[in-house]
Protein backbone atom coordinates (compact mmCIF):
# COMPACT_ATOMS: atom_id res chain seq x y z
CA UNK A 1 0.00 0.00 0.00
CA UNK A 2 2.82 2.39 0.88
CA UNK A 3 4.55 1.64 -2.46
CA UNK A 4 1.24 2.13 -4.31
CA UNK A 5 0.75 5.52 -2.66
CA UNK A 6 4.30 6.62 -3.55
CA UNK A 7 3.79 5.53 -7.18
CA UNK A 8 0.49 7.42 -7.48
CA UNK A 9 2.12 10.57 -6.06
CA UNK A 10 4.98 10.21 -8.56
CA UNK A 11 2.50 9.89 -11.45
CA UNK A 12 0.59 12.98 -10.29
CA UNK A 13 3.86 14.90 -10.16
CA UNK A 14 4.70 13.88 -13.72
CA UNK A 15 1.30 14.97 -14.97
CA UNK A 16 1.76 18.43 -13.49
CA UNK A 17 5.07 19.02 -15.33
CA UNK A 18 5.06 21.60 -18.17
CA UNK A 19 6.23 20.85 -21.72
CA UNK A 20 9.49 22.70 -21.14
CA UNK A 21 10.13 20.68 -17.97
CA UNK A 22 9.48 17.50 -19.88
CA UNK A 23 11.99 18.53 -22.59
CA UNK A 24 14.56 19.34 -19.93
CA UNK A 25 14.05 16.01 -18.23
CA UNK A 26 14.26 14.16 -21.56
CA UNK A 27 17.46 16.00 -22.53
CA UNK A 28 18.97 15.79 -19.08
CA UNK A 29 21.62 13.38 -20.26
CA UNK A 30 22.98 15.93 -22.74
CA UNK A 31 25.96 17.76 -21.33
CA UNK A 32 26.22 21.31 -22.68
CA UNK A 33 29.85 22.45 -22.67
CA UNK A 34 30.87 25.79 -21.38
CA UNK A 35 31.34 28.79 -23.71
CA UNK A 36 35.13 28.44 -23.49
CA UNK A 37 34.96 24.81 -24.60
CA UNK A 38 32.61 25.78 -27.47
CA UNK A 39 35.00 28.50 -28.66
CA UNK A 40 37.94 26.11 -28.43
CA UNK A 41 36.03 23.57 -30.49
CA UNK A 42 35.60 26.06 -33.34
CA UNK A 43 39.07 27.56 -32.94
CA UNK A 44 37.78 30.96 -31.90
CA UNK A 45 39.23 31.23 -28.40
CA UNK A 46 42.46 32.76 -29.67
CA UNK A 47 40.67 35.54 -31.57
CA UNK A 48 40.30 39.01 -30.08
CA UNK A 49 36.99 39.87 -28.48
CA UNK A 50 35.78 42.28 -31.25
CA UNK A 51 36.25 39.59 -33.90
CA UNK A 52 34.39 37.02 -31.83
CA UNK A 53 31.54 39.48 -31.36
CA UNK A 54 31.51 40.15 -35.12
CA UNK A 55 31.34 36.44 -35.95
CA UNK A 56 28.55 35.97 -33.45
CA UNK A 57 26.65 38.90 -34.95
CA UNK A 58 27.08 37.42 -38.44
CA UNK A 59 25.67 34.07 -37.30
CA UNK A 60 22.64 35.74 -35.76
CA UNK A 61 22.14 37.85 -38.93
CA UNK A 62 22.21 34.73 -41.10
CA UNK A 63 19.72 32.91 -38.87
CA UNK A 64 17.44 35.95 -38.79
CA UNK A 65 17.54 36.26 -42.61
CA UNK A 66 16.66 32.60 -43.11
CA UNK A 67 13.75 32.84 -40.69
CA UNK A 68 12.52 36.09 -42.28
CA UNK A 69 12.58 34.58 -45.78
CA UNK A 70 10.66 31.51 -44.64
CA UNK A 71 8.06 33.70 -42.90
CA UNK A 72 7.63 35.94 -45.95
CA UNK A 73 7.26 32.95 -48.27
CA UNK A 74 4.61 31.54 -45.98
CA UNK A 75 2.70 34.79 -45.56
CA UNK A 76 2.90 35.52 -49.31
CA UNK A 77 1.30 32.20 -50.18
CA UNK A 78 4.31 30.82 -52.04
CA UNK A 79 4.13 27.45 -50.33
CA UNK A 80 0.43 27.20 -51.14
CA UNK A 81 1.04 28.09 -54.78
CA UNK A 82 3.81 25.50 -54.99
CA UNK A 83 1.44 22.91 -53.63
CA UNK A 84 -1.33 23.93 -56.08
CA UNK A 85 1.04 23.94 -59.06
CA UNK A 86 2.38 20.52 -58.08
CA UNK A 87 -1.20 19.30 -58.06
CA UNK A 88 -2.41 21.05 -61.28
CA UNK A 89 0.77 20.97 -63.34
CA UNK A 90 1.56 23.94 -65.62
CA UNK A 91 -2.10 24.98 -65.99
CA UNK A 92 -2.82 28.34 -64.32
CA UNK A 93 -5.51 28.41 -61.71
CA UNK A 94 -8.81 30.17 -62.59
CA UNK A 95 -8.32 32.89 -59.99
CA UNK A 96 -4.81 33.54 -61.39
CA UNK A 97 -6.26 34.11 -64.87
CA UNK A 98 -8.74 36.59 -63.49
CA UNK A 99 -6.00 38.43 -61.64
CA UNK A 100 -3.82 38.57 -64.75
CA UNK A 101 -6.73 39.95 -66.78
CA UNK A 102 -7.49 42.60 -64.14
CA UNK A 103 -3.86 43.72 -64.10
CA UNK A 104 -3.64 44.36 -67.84
CA UNK A 105 -2.66 47.97 -68.61
CA UNK A 106 -5.35 50.06 -70.25
CA UNK A 107 -4.90 51.57 -73.71
CA UNK A 108 -4.00 55.20 -74.20
CA UNK A 109 -6.91 57.57 -74.65
CA UNK A 110 -5.47 58.55 -78.02
CA UNK A 111 -5.77 54.97 -79.30
CA UNK A 112 -9.33 54.59 -78.02
CA UNK A 113 -10.34 57.87 -79.66
CA UNK A 114 -8.67 56.73 -82.90
CA UNK A 115 -10.61 53.47 -82.83
CA UNK A 116 -13.93 55.28 -82.40
CA UNK A 117 -13.07 57.66 -85.22
CA UNK A 118 -12.11 54.81 -87.59
CA UNK A 119 -15.29 52.86 -86.85
CA UNK A 120 -17.39 55.94 -87.38
CA UNK A 121 -15.56 56.94 -90.58
CA UNK A 122 -15.02 53.58 -92.26
CA UNK A 123 -17.97 51.57 -91.01
CA UNK A 124 -20.92 53.80 -90.13
CA UNK A 125 -23.14 50.80 -90.87
CA UNK A 126 -21.57 47.34 -90.58
CA UNK A 127 -24.40 45.80 -92.63
CA UNK A 128 -23.22 47.15 -95.99
CA UNK A 129 -25.03 45.58 -98.92
CA UNK A 130 -25.01 45.54 -102.72
CA UNK A 131 -21.21 45.42 -102.89
CA UNK A 132 -20.77 48.78 -101.18
CA UNK A 133 -17.16 49.21 -100.07
CA UNK A 134 -16.11 50.94 -96.89
CA UNK A 135 -13.95 54.08 -97.34
CA UNK A 136 -10.70 52.66 -95.91
CA UNK A 137 -8.96 54.43 -98.78
CA UNK A 138 -10.11 57.82 -97.51
CA UNK A 139 -8.15 57.73 -94.27
CA UNK A 140 -4.97 56.46 -95.97
CA UNK A 141 -4.78 59.11 -98.68
CA UNK A 142 -3.62 62.67 -98.18
CA UNK A 143 -6.13 65.42 -97.60
CA UNK A 144 -6.65 67.88 -100.43
CA UNK A 145 -7.31 71.59 -99.78
CA UNK A 146 -10.66 73.09 -100.69
CA UNK A 147 -9.09 75.06 -103.56
CA UNK A 148 -5.68 73.53 -104.13
CA UNK A 149 -5.17 75.50 -107.34
CA UNK A 150 -4.97 78.79 -105.40
CA UNK A 151 -3.11 80.38 -102.53
CA UNK A 152 -3.81 78.37 -99.39
CA UNK A 153 -2.44 81.05 -97.07
CA UNK A 154 -4.93 83.69 -98.21
CA UNK A 155 -7.78 81.40 -99.29
CA UNK A 156 -11.20 81.93 -97.73
CA UNK A 157 -12.42 78.60 -96.42
CA UNK A 158 -16.11 78.01 -95.56
CA UNK A 159 -16.61 77.96 -91.80
CA UNK A 160 -18.80 74.84 -91.99
CA UNK A 161 -16.07 72.82 -93.73
CA UNK A 162 -14.08 71.49 -90.78
CA UNK A 163 -11.67 69.50 -92.94
CA UNK A 164 -10.77 72.54 -95.02
CA UNK A 165 -10.42 74.66 -91.90
CA UNK A 166 -8.06 72.09 -90.34
CA UNK A 167 -6.05 71.85 -93.56
CA UNK A 168 -5.55 75.60 -93.80
CA UNK A 169 -4.59 75.85 -90.12
CA UNK A 170 -2.00 73.08 -90.49
CA UNK A 171 -0.71 74.60 -93.73
CA UNK A 172 -0.18 78.03 -92.17
CA UNK A 173 1.50 76.50 -89.11
CA UNK A 174 3.88 74.40 -91.22
CA UNK A 175 4.61 77.24 -93.63
CA UNK A 176 5.75 79.64 -90.91
CA UNK A 177 7.68 76.91 -89.13
CA UNK A 178 9.56 76.14 -92.35
CA UNK A 179 10.27 79.84 -92.89
CA UNK A 180 11.92 79.94 -89.47
CA UNK A 181 13.88 76.71 -90.08
CA UNK A 182 13.91 75.79 -93.78
CA UNK A 183 15.90 72.57 -93.30
CA UNK A 184 17.72 72.94 -96.64
CA UNK A 185 18.85 75.59 -99.08
CA UNK A 186 16.02 77.15 -101.11
CA UNK A 187 15.84 76.90 -104.87
CA UNK A 188 17.51 79.93 -106.49
CA UNK A 189 14.91 82.26 -107.89
CA UNK A 190 11.98 80.62 -106.08
CA UNK A 191 12.55 80.36 -102.31
CA UNK A 192 8.81 80.15 -101.66
CA UNK A 193 8.67 76.69 -103.28
CA UNK A 194 10.57 75.19 -100.35
CA UNK A 195 8.07 76.50 -97.80
CA UNK A 196 5.04 75.56 -99.89
CA UNK A 197 6.26 72.00 -100.45
CA UNK A 198 6.78 71.42 -96.74
CA UNK A 199 3.44 73.02 -95.83
CA UNK A 200 1.27 71.11 -98.32
CA UNK A 201 2.85 67.78 -97.35
CA UNK A 202 2.45 68.50 -93.62
CA UNK A 203 -1.16 69.63 -93.97
CA UNK A 204 -2.00 66.75 -96.32
CA UNK A 205 -1.33 64.21 -93.56
CA UNK A 206 -4.48 65.36 -91.77
CA UNK A 207 -5.12 66.01 -88.11
CA UNK A 208 -5.57 62.39 -87.05
CA UNK A 209 -1.91 61.45 -87.59
CA UNK A 210 0.92 62.01 -85.13
CA UNK A 211 2.80 65.29 -85.54
CA UNK A 212 6.14 63.48 -85.65
CA UNK A 213 4.92 61.57 -88.70
CA UNK A 214 3.70 64.75 -90.42
CA UNK A 215 7.08 66.42 -89.94
CA UNK A 216 9.01 63.40 -91.26
CA UNK A 217 6.73 62.98 -94.28
CA UNK A 218 6.97 66.71 -95.03
CA UNK A 219 10.78 66.66 -94.84
CA UNK A 220 11.00 63.75 -97.29
CA UNK A 221 8.52 65.40 -99.66
CA UNK A 222 10.43 68.68 -99.43
CA UNK A 223 13.75 66.97 -100.21
CA UNK A 224 12.31 65.04 -103.18
CA UNK A 225 10.35 67.89 -104.72
CA UNK A 226 12.86 70.71 -104.24
CA UNK A 227 16.03 69.25 -105.73
CA UNK A 228 15.95 71.68 -108.65
CA UNK A 229 13.57 73.67 -110.82
CA UNK A 230 12.56 70.62 -112.86
CA UNK A 231 11.49 68.55 -109.85
CA UNK A 232 9.78 71.57 -108.31
CA UNK A 233 7.64 72.12 -111.42
CA UNK A 234 6.89 68.39 -111.75
CA UNK A 235 5.64 67.97 -108.18
CA UNK A 236 3.70 71.24 -108.24
CA UNK A 237 1.85 70.07 -111.34
CA UNK A 238 1.40 66.62 -109.79
CA UNK A 239 -0.10 68.22 -106.68
CA UNK A 240 -2.53 70.22 -108.81
CA UNK A 241 -3.56 67.04 -110.64
CA UNK A 242 -3.37 64.45 -107.84
CA UNK A 243 -3.07 66.12 -104.40
CA UNK A 244 -3.97 62.97 -102.42
CA UNK A 245 -1.22 60.59 -103.57
CA UNK A 246 1.35 59.32 -101.06
CA UNK A 247 4.78 60.47 -102.22
CA UNK A 248 8.12 58.88 -101.34
CA UNK A 249 11.66 59.07 -102.63
CA UNK A 250 11.58 56.17 -105.10
CA UNK A 251 7.84 55.58 -105.52
CA UNK A 252 4.48 57.16 -104.96
CA UNK A 253 1.16 55.43 -104.31
CA UNK A 254 -1.99 56.13 -106.29
CA UNK A 255 -5.43 54.61 -105.65
CA UNK A 256 -5.69 51.65 -108.02
CA UNK A 257 -8.09 52.32 -110.93
CA UNK A 258 -8.80 49.86 -113.73
CA UNK A 259 -9.14 52.45 -116.50
CA UNK A 260 -5.94 54.25 -115.45
CA UNK A 261 -3.60 51.39 -114.54
CA UNK A 262 -4.73 48.08 -116.08
CA UNK A 263 -2.81 48.43 -119.37
CA UNK A 264 0.42 49.51 -117.70
CA UNK A 265 0.21 46.78 -115.06
CA UNK A 266 -0.45 44.13 -117.68
CA UNK A 267 2.57 45.30 -119.64
CA UNK A 268 4.97 44.88 -116.71
CA UNK A 269 3.51 41.58 -115.43
CA UNK A 270 2.59 39.67 -118.61
CA UNK A 271 6.01 38.13 -119.21
CA UNK A 272 6.75 40.23 -122.29
CA UNK A 273 9.71 42.65 -122.32
CA UNK A 274 8.49 45.97 -120.91
CA UNK A 275 11.60 47.98 -121.84
CA UNK A 276 14.69 47.60 -123.98
CA UNK A 277 16.86 46.28 -121.17
CA UNK A 278 14.49 43.48 -120.12
CA UNK A 279 14.01 40.08 -121.73
CA UNK A 280 10.99 37.84 -121.97
CA UNK A 281 10.27 35.97 -118.73
CA UNK A 282 7.82 33.47 -117.28
CA UNK A 283 4.81 35.40 -115.86
CA UNK A 284 4.37 32.72 -113.19
CA UNK A 285 7.33 34.31 -111.46
CA UNK A 286 4.78 36.94 -110.40
CA UNK A 287 1.44 35.08 -110.33
CA UNK A 288 2.32 31.51 -109.27
CA UNK A 289 1.42 31.95 -105.59
CA UNK A 290 -1.73 34.04 -106.19
CA UNK A 291 -5.25 32.82 -106.84
CA UNK A 292 -5.50 34.89 -110.05
CA UNK A 293 -3.24 35.51 -113.03
CA UNK A 294 -1.39 35.35 -115.29
CA UNK A 295 -3.72 37.14 -117.71
CA UNK A 296 -3.94 36.81 -121.47
CA UNK A 297 -4.79 40.46 -122.10
CA UNK A 298 -5.21 43.81 -120.41
CA UNK A 299 -8.99 43.47 -120.80
CA UNK A 300 -8.94 40.19 -118.88
CA UNK A 301 -6.89 41.80 -116.12
CA UNK A 302 -9.31 44.72 -115.95
CA UNK A 303 -12.19 42.31 -115.28
CA UNK A 304 -10.38 40.64 -112.37
CA UNK A 305 -12.39 41.46 -109.25
CA UNK A 306 -9.54 40.49 -106.90
CA UNK A 307 -7.42 43.26 -108.40
CA UNK A 308 -9.72 46.19 -109.11
CA UNK A 309 -12.88 45.47 -107.13
CA UNK A 310 -11.89 44.97 -103.51
CA UNK A 311 -14.45 44.26 -100.80
CA UNK A 312 -15.24 45.80 -97.43
CA UNK A 313 -12.21 46.55 -95.31
CA UNK A 314 -9.84 46.35 -98.29
CA UNK A 315 -8.19 48.78 -100.68
CA UNK A 316 -5.45 48.77 -103.31
CA UNK A 317 -2.70 51.15 -104.45
CA UNK A 318 -0.77 51.30 -107.67
CA UNK A 319 3.00 51.69 -107.17
CA UNK A 320 4.39 54.39 -109.46
CA UNK A 321 8.13 54.43 -110.16
CA UNK A 322 9.29 57.99 -109.43
CA UNK A 323 12.15 57.89 -111.93
CA UNK A 324 10.09 56.58 -114.85
CA UNK A 325 6.69 57.92 -113.76
CA UNK A 326 5.14 54.57 -114.78
CA UNK A 327 3.43 51.79 -112.76
CA UNK A 328 5.71 49.05 -111.49
CA UNK A 329 3.30 47.08 -109.32
CA UNK A 330 0.37 47.05 -106.93
CA UNK A 331 -0.01 46.62 -103.15
CA UNK A 332 -3.14 45.69 -101.18
CA UNK A 333 -4.33 46.60 -97.68
CA UNK A 334 -6.78 44.01 -96.33
CA UNK A 335 -8.55 42.72 -93.22
CA UNK A 336 -9.10 46.15 -91.70
CA UNK A 337 -10.09 45.69 -88.05
CA UNK A 338 -10.35 49.12 -86.43
CA UNK A 339 -12.15 47.58 -83.45
CA UNK A 340 -8.81 46.01 -82.49
CA UNK A 341 -6.61 48.51 -84.41
CA UNK A 342 -5.15 45.76 -86.59
CA UNK A 343 -4.74 45.46 -90.37
CA UNK A 344 -2.97 43.38 -93.04
CA UNK A 345 -0.71 44.33 -95.95
CA UNK A 346 -0.30 41.77 -98.71
CA UNK A 347 3.11 41.27 -100.35
CA UNK A 348 3.37 43.72 -103.28
CA UNK A 349 2.92 42.46 -106.83
CA UNK A 350 5.77 44.09 -108.73
CA UNK A 351 7.66 43.57 -111.96
CA UNK A 352 10.69 41.28 -111.74
CA UNK A 353 13.42 43.94 -111.63
CA UNK A 354 11.64 45.72 -108.75
CA UNK A 355 11.54 42.72 -106.41
CA UNK A 356 13.87 43.11 -103.47
CA UNK A 357 14.61 46.75 -104.30
CA UNK A 358 14.07 50.01 -102.46
CA UNK A 359 10.93 50.62 -104.52
CA UNK A 360 9.18 47.53 -103.19
CA UNK A 361 10.28 48.31 -99.64
CA UNK A 362 9.24 51.96 -99.75
CA UNK A 363 5.78 51.10 -101.09
CA UNK A 364 5.14 49.06 -97.94
CA UNK A 365 6.93 51.62 -95.76
CA UNK A 366 4.66 54.47 -96.90
CA UNK A 367 1.57 52.46 -95.93
CA UNK A 368 2.94 51.20 -92.63
CA UNK A 369 4.11 54.65 -91.57
CA UNK A 370 0.68 56.11 -92.32
CA UNK A 371 -1.15 53.23 -90.57
CA UNK A 372 0.89 53.48 -87.38
CA UNK A 373 0.62 57.28 -87.44
CA UNK A 374 -3.16 56.96 -87.59
CA UNK A 375 -3.17 54.76 -84.49
CA UNK A 376 -3.09 51.13 -85.66
CA UNK A 377 -1.29 48.89 -83.17
CA UNK A 378 -0.52 45.89 -85.37
CA UNK A 379 0.29 45.37 -89.05
CA UNK A 380 0.81 41.87 -90.35
CA UNK A 381 1.87 40.29 -93.64
CA UNK A 382 0.78 36.79 -94.62
CA UNK A 383 2.84 35.03 -97.28
CA UNK A 384 2.72 31.60 -98.85
CA UNK A 385 4.94 29.35 -96.76
CA UNK A 386 6.69 28.17 -99.95
CA UNK A 387 7.09 31.63 -101.50
CA UNK A 388 10.64 32.31 -100.33
CA UNK A 389 10.94 35.50 -102.40
CA UNK A 390 7.87 37.03 -100.74
CA UNK A 391 9.15 36.15 -97.26
CA UNK A 392 12.32 38.17 -97.79
CA UNK A 393 10.51 41.52 -97.71
CA UNK A 394 9.04 41.33 -94.16
CA UNK A 395 12.33 39.93 -92.89
CA UNK A 396 14.25 42.91 -94.32
CA UNK A 397 11.74 45.32 -92.80
CA UNK A 398 12.07 43.98 -89.28
CA UNK A 399 8.85 41.95 -89.04
CA UNK A 400 8.72 39.07 -86.57
CA UNK A 401 7.83 35.64 -87.94
CA UNK A 402 5.10 34.56 -85.55
CA UNK A 403 3.47 31.40 -86.87
CA UNK A 404 2.69 29.10 -89.77
CA UNK A 405 -1.02 28.51 -90.42
CA UNK A 406 -1.47 25.05 -91.90
CA UNK A 407 -4.09 24.64 -94.64
CA UNK A 408 -4.92 28.32 -94.31
CA UNK A 409 -6.18 28.94 -97.85
CA UNK A 410 -7.00 27.22 -101.11
CA UNK A 411 -5.03 28.76 -103.98
CA UNK A 412 -5.61 27.52 -107.53
CA UNK A 413 -7.27 24.35 -106.25
CA UNK A 414 -4.36 23.48 -103.96
CA UNK A 415 -3.79 23.89 -100.23
CA UNK A 416 -1.66 26.75 -99.01
CA UNK A 417 0.13 27.13 -95.69
CA UNK A 418 0.61 30.75 -94.66
CA UNK A 419 3.52 32.27 -92.77
CA UNK A 420 2.48 35.11 -90.45
CA UNK A 421 4.78 38.11 -90.01
CA UNK A 422 3.77 40.77 -87.49
CA UNK A 423 4.88 44.30 -86.63
CA UNK A 424 3.68 46.16 -83.53
CA UNK A 425 3.49 49.93 -83.15
CA UNK A 426 5.85 49.75 -80.17
CA UNK A 427 8.49 47.90 -82.24
CA UNK A 428 8.00 50.35 -85.10
CA UNK A 429 8.61 53.37 -82.89
CA UNK A 430 11.51 51.84 -80.97
CA UNK A 431 13.74 51.11 -83.94
CA UNK A 432 12.10 49.28 -86.83
CA UNK A 433 11.09 52.51 -88.57
CA UNK A 434 14.59 53.95 -88.31
CA UNK A 435 16.02 50.72 -89.71
CA UNK A 436 13.76 50.73 -92.76
CA UNK A 437 14.16 54.50 -93.26
CA UNK A 438 17.95 54.06 -93.36
CA UNK A 439 17.67 51.26 -95.94
CA UNK A 440 15.53 53.45 -98.20
CA UNK A 441 17.16 56.87 -97.77
CA UNK A 442 20.64 55.95 -96.53
CA UNK A 443 22.22 56.06 -93.09
CA UNK A 444 23.34 59.68 -93.44
CA UNK A 445 19.82 60.85 -94.31
CA UNK A 446 18.40 58.76 -91.48
CA UNK A 447 20.71 60.36 -88.92
CA UNK A 448 19.96 63.83 -90.29
CA UNK A 449 16.21 63.17 -90.17
CA UNK A 450 16.47 61.92 -86.58
CA UNK A 451 18.41 65.04 -85.56
CA UNK A 452 15.87 67.35 -87.21
CA UNK A 453 12.99 65.49 -85.62
CA UNK A 454 14.55 65.80 -82.19
CA UNK A 455 15.11 69.56 -82.53
CA UNK A 456 11.69 70.21 -84.11
CA UNK A 457 9.96 68.04 -81.54
CA UNK A 458 11.62 69.91 -78.68
CA UNK A 459 10.72 73.26 -80.22
CA UNK A 460 7.09 72.23 -80.73
CA UNK A 461 6.89 70.92 -77.17
CA UNK A 462 8.12 74.23 -75.80
CA UNK A 463 5.75 76.14 -78.07
CA UNK A 464 2.76 74.07 -76.98
CA UNK A 465 3.73 74.48 -73.33
CA UNK A 466 3.97 78.27 -73.76
CA UNK A 467 0.61 78.32 -75.54
CA UNK A 468 -0.97 76.33 -72.70
CA UNK A 469 0.43 78.76 -70.14
CA UNK A 470 -0.96 81.72 -72.06
CA UNK A 471 -4.31 80.01 -72.40
CA UNK A 472 -4.46 79.28 -68.67
CA UNK A 473 -3.50 82.87 -67.85
CA UNK A 474 -6.23 84.15 -70.16
CA UNK A 475 -8.81 81.86 -68.61
CA UNK A 476 -7.75 82.93 -65.11
CA UNK A 477 -8.03 86.58 -66.11
CA UNK A 478 -11.51 86.01 -67.52
CA UNK A 479 -12.50 84.20 -64.34
CA UNK A 480 -11.25 87.09 -62.17
CA UNK A 481 -13.12 89.55 -64.35
CA UNK A 482 -16.29 87.52 -64.05
CA UNK A 483 -15.97 87.38 -60.24
CA UNK A 484 -15.40 91.14 -60.05
CA UNK A 485 -18.46 91.75 -62.22
CA UNK A 486 -20.55 89.52 -59.94
CA UNK A 487 -19.32 91.34 -56.83
CA UNK A 488 -20.07 94.69 -58.42
CA UNK A 489 -23.55 93.52 -59.37
CA UNK A 490 -24.35 92.25 -55.86
CA UNK A 491 -23.06 95.43 -54.19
Amino acid sequence: KILRDRKSKHNMKETTLSDIDKIRSALGFVQVPSMSLLLNGFGLSSLPLPQRIGILFGVFTFLFTVVAVIVLLYLGGSFKRMKDQAKNGDKPLPHENIRVRENRPLLLERLLETRDWMLKTNYPNRTLKNGTTAPLLEILLNIAPANHDGDVLDAKVPLDDQTAQAYQKSYVHAYHRCVDKPGQLPIPGNPEALYEAYARAYAGCGTHTKTSYRRSYARVYQTVSCKNMATMEFYENLFLERPRDLVGRTVRLEPLQADRHSKSLYKVTSGEPYDKEEMQYNPNLIWAFLDYGPFQSAQEMEQCSELFHRGEGETAFCIIDSDLNTPCGVVFVTNDDPQNLSIDIEPPIVKPNARGTEREMEAVFLLMDRLFALGYRRVQILTDAQDYEAKKLPSRMGFTQEAVLSKHRIIKESSRDSTVFGMLNSDWDKGARSLVFAKIHGKASSKQDAYKEKSEGTLESHTNRLADCRRMEKEAELERKRENDEKAATS
